[in-house]
């Protein structure tokens, strides 16, 4: 409808999260999915992913799926720069790539669905 409608926002994380900017947006044929980071605990940031088989008229359960399994004391970190992450997908999979940083530290972290 070039723009002209939009359906109601939906919450991806849901409420009470801190969470850090979404990285992207991904679509094959009517599969689509987000990825974002999130807050847990103090220097404990995780990377989620939020799914929809149906165009974006459905999705995961929020928070959505934990994708990266981070411990405390590493980030998948929004404070260390916007992009330090990427989403791609291909029919129903998904293609996931971050940075996970310790103090020490700096590490490129992938994971596909």
């Amino acid at each position: 409808n070039a723009g002209s409608m939009w359906s109601n926002p939906v919450s991806l994380s849901g409420s009470g999260f801190q969470v850090g900017w979404p990285y992207d947006v991904t679509i094959s044929g009517n599969n689509v999915f987000v990825m974002w980071d999130q807050k847990l605990a103090t220097n404990q940031w995780v990377v989620r992913v939020a799914y929809s088989a149906d165009n974006g008229a459905t999705w995961t359960p929020a928070p959505g799926i934990l994708v990266s399994n981070n411990q405390p004391g590493t980030n998948a970190a929004p404070q260390n720069d916007i992009a330090t992450g990427a989403i791609s997908s291909f029919g129903t999979n998904a293609y996931v790539v971050w940075e996970q940083t310790t103090a020490a530290t700096s590490q490129i972290y992938f994971s596909s669905s």
